[in-house]
């Protein structure tokens, strides 16, 4: 019984790393396409990080912003900005 919760706990430590990981790159993508608005660098920051750890609301503005700050598809951007929270979603509900 003591392994299975150390599992679990191992488990939700990798997870919360990586949502950091997604969020931080999500906050990025965000941030390159307000700028691209017009935003300032500490507006377009502030505004990325309160905008890019909202679960799904991250997710598509990250995918939208990489369009315009990156040149990125919307597939491309879809894939590599929602498919981490998926996968780590189905991890969550599986695991």
């Amino acid at each position: 019984m003591g392994t299975d919760f150390l599992v679990f706990y191992v488990l939700l430590a990798v997870l919360a790393v990586c949502y950091l990981v997604l969020g931080t790159v999500q906050a990025f993508a965000i941030a390159a396409g307000l700028k691209q608005r017009g935003f300032r660098g500490w507006q377009a920051g502030i505004m990325a990080v309160i905008i890019a750890y909202l679960p799904f609301v991250g997710s598509a503005a990250a995918v939208r912003n990489a369009a315009v700050g990156w040149g990125w598809s919307m597939r491309r951007g879809a894939i590599r900005l929602s498919g981490p929270l998926l996968l780590m979603l189905a991890v969550l509900l599986l695991g």
